[in-house]
C-alpha cells in the first residue's frame, strides 16, 4: 500500500496538490476496502482519528477533481471508489434496492459488450466516448433469499 500512495502522491504533486496526513487517511480507506463509499462512511471508518467530516468531504471533493477516485450518482446519492490502481476493466455497477449495498458487475463478457457500444455510439454519432458509467438497480442474491 505504501509503494500505491508514494505513487498517488506523485501523482497529485503533478497537480500541485500536497498529500496532507488528512488526505492520505481518506486514500488509505480507499485503499485498503474494495468497496464503494459514501462520504458519510469514510468520514465514519475515520472519526475516532478526529478528522471532521467538512474535511473529508473537501478531500474527498479535491481527489475526485484530481482524478484519483471516481464517483458514482445512484438515486441522487454519489459514491466514490479509487479509480487509479483499479484492476477492473470497464464495469457495471449493481445497487440493491433493498439493502443499498453497491458492487461491480466486473465480467469480461460485459466489459465486450461496453466496448461494443461505446464504439458504437462512438462511430454512430461521431464522439469520443471518454467514460461509461452504467448502474443496474434491483435486488442482491442475499436478500433475494
Amino acid at each position: 500500500m505504501e509503494n500505491k500512495l508514494l505513487m498517488i502522491e506523485k501523482l497529485l504533486n503533478e497537480k500541485d496538490i500536497k498529500l496532507t496526513s488528512r488526505r492520505r487517511a481518506v486514500l488509505e480507506v480507499l485503499l485498503n476496502h474494495q468497496e464503494h463509499f459514501r462520504v458519510e462512511e469514510i468520514y465514519d471508518k475515520l472519526k475516532a482519528t478526529g478528522i471532521g467530516f467538512a474535511t473529508v468531504y473537501r478531500t474527498v471533493e479535491l481527489l475526485t477533481k484530481a482524478g484519483i477516485i471516481n464517483e458514482i450518482m445512484i438515486d441522487k446519492v454519489n459514491y466514490y471508489e479509487l479509480k487509479v490502481f483499479s484492476e477492473k476493466c470497464l464495469h457495471v455497477h449493481f445497487k440493491c434496492k433493498e439493502c443499498k449495498k453497491v458492487f461491480d458487475c466486473n465480467d469480461a463478457k460485459i466489459g465486450l459488450d461496453i466496448v461494443k457500444l461505446k464504439n458504437y455510439t462512438e462511430e454512430t454519432y461521431g464522439v469520443n466516448v471518454e467514460d461509461v458509467t452504467i448502474v443496474m438497480q434491483g435486488t442482491c442474491k442475499e436478500c433475494r433469499s
